[in-house]
């Protein structure tokens, strides 16, 4: 228990202290956005001085528009705080996920203030993120949804994994070495679906290669006019591929002036893709095995129809010529046989009177 006259001990020398070892960011900001303070945390996460911090203020490190940001902000005004996750921007352009708690109180002298506290949580969110997609994934693959519906949702869920523009999913065609967009989610490469690349592109290079790769600069890369046409800026192209199986290849862009993805970005997605990949394979192997049952059961039920036929045609054989069983099937074989032909289809013609033995 902490006494009153204990607690006059602590100075503010003792609380800039705390927080300059807290693990979280730490600000003290006012409500229109400007930034007063920013313990190491803080400085650390944004990768910029305490300074630059001060001098860009909120908007500096937000991205522009971001209606979280904004519903927050109001939020905030309405109620005294907020709690949310929005992505921030560092001084080198580079984003991650923030989680952010923030609330209003009165400095010293009346004036209004903001504590804010932020968490890096962009391994978490993506975590969640990628354990739902590939929940949605499996499930559409085993209540047996088409496989271009399928891809679709593999290129929607990358694209929120990485809050990116557009995603693509490429595949291969009978043309050897060229490849297709099967699939597509964002306005950028929407205009792209079904259009065919020749072996130089991009995409049919990394699933000839089977290895991600970094793009700095999709546009400046293409090896198409289409390409040249999105306009997408940095990027990352990882196939989906399990075991010897290639399904094809996953794109993921964001629109120019982002900062580039980094290689924890391409494992992200790479392990994103590998998941995909598994559960397509499990879906192919299990139509596969579905329809080999179709094909057995086809194959049971025909050999069983063509017994009951067999064993109609030994009764009518032998009732009519007042014979046994087994005679009546050694005359249908004789036939068969001295006619080149199955017994089953002589059993037939018997049947239907147009043969009598």
């Amino acid at each position: 228990m902490v006494f009153p006259d204990e607690r006059a001990l602590v100075s503010y020398e003792d609380y800039r202290v705390a927080a300059e070892r807290s693990p979280d960011g730490v600000f003290i900001t006012v409500p229109d956005g400007r930034i007063l303070y920013a313990n190491a945390a803080a400085r650390a996460m944004l990768r910029a001085t305490e300074d630059e911090i001060v001098r860009k203020g909120r908007q500096g490190f937000t991205p522009a528009g971001d209606p979280r940001w904004e519903a927050a902000v109001e939020e905030r005004a309405c109620t005294g705080q907020t709690k949310f996750v929005a992505p921030m921007v560092r001084t080198d352009g580079s984003r991650f996920l923030a989680e952010v708690t923030s609330s209003v109180f009165k400095g010293s002298g009346g004036e209004l203030r903001t504590v804010v506290i932020m968490r890096d949580v962009t391994d978490r969110t993506r975590l969640e993120l990628r354990s739902a997609a590939l929940h949605e994934i499996t499930g559409a693959v085993l209540s047996g949804t088409d496989t271009s519906e399928v891809l679709t949702l593999v290129g929607f869920h990358a694209r929120r994994l990485l809050e990116a523009s557009d995603a693509a999913i490429v595949t291969a065609t009978d043309k050897p070495g060229y490849v297709q967009i099967s699939a597509v989610d964002g306005t950028a490469t929407s205009e792209l679906l079904g259009r065919a690349y020749p072996p130089d592109s991009l995409a049919a290079q990394v699933m000839a290669q089977g290895h991600g790769l970094l793009v700095e600069d999709l546009t400046a890369a293409a090896a198409t006019e289409d390409g040249v046409k999105v306009g997408l800026g940095p990027g990352i192209i990882v196939p989906i591929a399990s075991s010897e199986r290639v399904f094809g290849v996953l794109m993921v862009g964001a629109q120019p002036g982002n900062a580039a993805y980094d290689i924890g970005d391409l494992d992200c997605v790479k392990v994103f893709a590998d998941a995909a990949a598994i559960a397509l394979a499990v879906g192919e192997a299990r139509s596969e095995l579905e329809a080999l049952h179709r094909r057995t059961s086809e194959q049971l039920q025909h050999a069983l129809d063509g017994r009951v036929i067999i064993e109609q045609a030994k009764g009518f054989i032998a009732a009519n010529r007042g014979i046994n069983s087994d005679e009546a099937f050694d005359r249908l074989r004789k036939y068969a046989r001295s006619h080149n032909t199955n017994v089953h289809d002589i059993a037939s013609r018997v049947m239907d009177r147009t043969l009598m033995l």
